[in-house]
Order: structure tokens, then sequence, then C-alpha cells
């Protein structure tokens, strides 16, 4: 009788440890839920001129890499600056030149073409997507939302952590993604174009912010009708992203096809 009540109690103590002992290795090995994972877009600004020789091999770097790796363009956006008397910005007037300009002096560009990657300047003749979108990325301070409601654009900027720097600028853009013209525009022989500048928004400071707050702001009237002496633009996107003064960082960036 003692034997027996002895079995059946190692018994349940056995199967009570391994049944334990599973549950802690579920647990252990589990992966971290979908809603901790911050998404980022990495931002890159070009800045380029159509009568550059250098600048139609660093676009076509650029248009190779782009082409050869559909999904990148989900990740990374990409934003024209034509500098210098560019035709296309001559095309659209002085007001943009000078913001151009004016962007051109922010990071100090001194030749081109010259590429920005997250407000870093970098080589602008890129080999490969993983300089363009590295493996690893430091987790970014905002989320940016945008919506369309016919010519006005929201974002909703909310912040992951507390925020309480006053150096966080909203930055907005809207360009032409793509677009190629059977005669070159420039003597530099450029036929492919991707993130032409169509106009540029004003800034807006961010202000401090806690945690899970939300700050939103609307752009009204977006201008979506221009034509260049050869061809009109039909597809658009406007780009949102943060960047911190201090350091030039892009802390985040999104963008909403029109």
């Amino acid at each position: 009788m003692i034997c027996r009540y002895t079995y059946l109690f190692l018994l349940f103590v056995s199967i009570c440890f391994y049944g334990c002992n599973s549950k802690l290795s579920t647990s252990t090995n589990s992966t971290p839920a979908p809603e901790t994972i911050r998404p980022r877009i990495v931002l890159l600004e070009k800045f380029t001129a159509t009568w550059c020789g250098p600048c139609v091999t660093s676009a076509d770097k650029l248009h190779q890499i782009f082409s050869s790796n559909n999904s990148l363009s989900d990740n990374v956006i990409l934003i024209r600056y034509g500098i210098w008397d560019d035709y296309y910005t001559k095309s659209l007037g002085s007001s943009l030149s000078t913001r151009l300009d004016e962007r051109s002096r922010y990071y100090n560009v001194t030749g081109i073409p010259s590429l920005a990657k997250d407000g870093q300047v970098v080589s602008a003749f890129p080999n490969s997507k993983d300089d363009l979108y590295p493996t690893s990325l430091g987790e970014p301070l905002y989320k940016i939302e945008l919506t369309q409601d016919g010519s006005s654009i929201t974002a909703k900027i909310t912040a992951y952590e507390t925020i309480t720097s006053s150096s966080h600028k909203i930055r907005a853009v809207l360009i032409e993604p793509d677009h190629k013209v059977s005669t070159p525009p420039g003597s530099n022989g450029q036929t492919q174009f991707e993130g032409i500048v169509l106009s540029m928004h004003s800034d807006v400071s961010l202000t401090a912010l806690s945690k899970d707050e939300v700050f939103t702001k609307t752009y009204d009237n977006v201008k979506m009708d221009y034509t260049f002496p050869n061809h009109k633009p039909s597809t658009f996107k406007f780009i949102v992203f943060i960047q911190d003064d201090t350091n030039k960082h892009v802390l985040q960036a999104a963008f909403i096809t029109l």
C-alpha cells in the first residue's frame, strides 16, 4: 500500500515538473508582439541638376537599385532637389528655387551630386540597397500617419515616448515620383527622373509631447496641377518628415500617394 502511494506521488510530481518546464520554455522562446515594432521610413535627399554630368551616373545607380528591389520604395523615399539652374526647378519659378537653395545651404552642399540619408551626407553613388536601407536602424521617436481629404492632407504625429526637445521640425514636400522623357531636358542627357520637387511647405515646430500624445497638422489646398515644357505630371507623393535641427537627423518620414 505504501509503495503504491509513493509511486502515485512521484508520478504526480513528475507530471507537474514537466508541465511547468514546458510552459517556461514556450514563454522564453516567444517572439515580441507585433505592436512593439516601430516601423521606420528612410529619407533620401539628393541635390542635382540637369546640366551636371556625374549626376546622371548617380541617378542611374539609384534607379537601378530601386528597380531591382521593388519593395524598397515602401521603405525609402527619394526627394530630388534640382538646384543651381536646374531645368525643372526653373520651370516652376524663383520661389521654389529659393527654397531649394536654402535646403542646399542647410546641408552645406558645395558640389553635386550630393546625397543625404536621414539627414546625414553620404556617397551619392550607392552600390546596393544596403547603402540606402541598412539592416539595422535605430527606433524612431515618432509615428506619422497621412490622410487625404480632397486637396487637404492631414499629418497625425504620435510620440512613441516623451519628447522634450524644441528643435524638432515638421517639413512637407510634394514630388512627382518618377517620369521618363524621350528628349533630355538638359545638357547631361538624363531622361529618367525620380522624386522631382514640385512644392515645399513652410516648416512647423513640434512642441514637447508626452508618450502617446498626438500632434496634428493639416496642409490645405495642396496644388496638384503642374506643367513642364516637356511633360505634365499626373502622379504625386506628399511627403512629411520630422528633422532635428541640432544635428540634422531625420527622425521619421511618411508619404501618401495622390
